[in-house]
């Protein structure tokens, strides 16, 4: 069984129209973003030009620093196309006053069991590059060797850098636990309903935390699997709150994803749930090596997720994640994508980091 994030009017704009999403493919569907797609030669020229790196690197946790950076590779068929785009994502320094005008407020998590939990977070600046689209289908004059350079666009983005590094595969973790848990007490009980277990951004009426509260006793949640299963989900919103800052990214995510029609919204306002389900029974461990990803020493759980409004689909899909070691904190750890349209399977998105490179670590930075 997999446990559901509800949210109540804003809460569905923060994670769904304003989101990069990820989409529905069955686990075992990550493949290395070549596999059915060659580099479109005008995007290596202009990667090797602006002296962004695309060899995959073995990826060692080591201090944050201005300068790291991880490169994905985007692909997308809709409407008959295929197209593809290279993403680097690369930290700055944000300058005091930068801090000042882009700092966010601290997240709260009302868990329906009682706790709040709260996260805080300083300002990092991201420089975004992003060479594309190019037209890959087989016929392209696009994609040639001799064609025209690729559409160049650099922005600077500001992220909570905090939230990033929370874990999404320690949420993982709490989930996987979670899901144990109400396995083996439904063998016992099977009426218990796991269903009153969820978080809002707002307070959760006491009669609903009464309910809450011996279902999540009975599961076990201790303060830190709290922290750790809220947490990924914080940094998930931190990873798509970066794409609605950049239209061609919010651009792409259209292709994969349903929009609910505006009765829907205004129903979501006066109390429906937008749902996310992230992690379950599903989950498994990778190896990134044999899946074509990064080489990363470190734990990967290849994830399915979906969104969901009331009983409606908005997107489903399948999400790598690893530990967020530095410098793959710039992604939240996140390796790779793959999103298809509910309505639509010829509309899809696959996004996968294929290569990550360390700043420069100052002489007085300890690792």
């Amino acid at each position: 069984m997999t446990l559901s994030k509800r949210w109540t009017g804003s809460g569905f704009f923060w994670f769904a129209v304003l989101c990069l999403p990820v989409g529905a493919a069955e686990p075992g569907m990550i493949v290395p973003p070549l596999a059915h797609a060659v580099l479109s030669p005008v995007l290596k020229a202009a990667a090797q030009r602006d002296h962004i790196s695309l060899s995959a690197q073995e990826v060692q946790s080591i201090a944050p620093a201005p300068g790291d950076s991880i490169v994905f590779w985007i692909g997308t068929t809709h409407d008959k196309k295929t197209e593809q785009w290279l993403l680097q994502l690369k930290r700055g320094t944000a300058t005091p006053e930068e801090q000042r005008t882009h700092r966010g407020h601290d997240v709260k998590k009302y868990l329906s069991w009682g706790p709040v939990v709260v996260f805080q977070s300083e300002v990092d600046a991201l420089d975004l590059w992003m060479a594309g689209p190019v037209n890959t289908a087989g016929d392209s004059k696009e994609n040639s060797e001799t064609s025209p350079p690729p559409k160049i666009r650099r922005t600077r983005v500001f992220v909570p850098k905090d939230y990033l590094r929370l874990g999404l595969d320690d949420s993982v973790r709490a989930s996987q636990f979670m899901d144990r848990r109400i396995q083996a007490i439904l063998k016992e009980d099977p009426q218990f309903n796991a269903g009153h277990i969820y978080s809002l951004e707002t307070p959760i009426k006491p009669e609903n935390v009464a309910y809450a509260k011996p279902v999540a006793a009975r599961i076990g949640f201790t303060p830190a699997m709290e922290q750790a299963w809220t947490g990924g989900y914080v940094a998930l919103g931190a990873f798509y709150n970066l794409a609605n800052d950049v239209p061609d990214l919010r651009e792409i995510a259209d292709i994969a994803m349903e929009r609910p029609a505006p009765w829907k919204l205004v129903k979501l306002a006066f109390g429906g749930h937008f749902k996310t389900f992230f992690g379950g029974p599903n989950t498994r461990l990778i190896d990134p090596v044999k899946a074509g990803l990064l080489p990363v020493p470190l734990e990967t759980f290849e994830v399915p997720i979906s969104f969901t409004l009331e009983n409606d689909l908005i997107v489903t899909g399948v999400m790598v994640v690893t530990a967020p070691a530095s410098p793959l904190d710039v992604s939240a750890g996140i390796l790779a994508m793959v999103a298809i349209h509910p309505n639509d399977k010829t509309r899809v998105v696959h996004l996968v980091a294929i290569s990550a490179s360390p700043g420069k670590v100052k002489a007085n930075q300890k690792p």
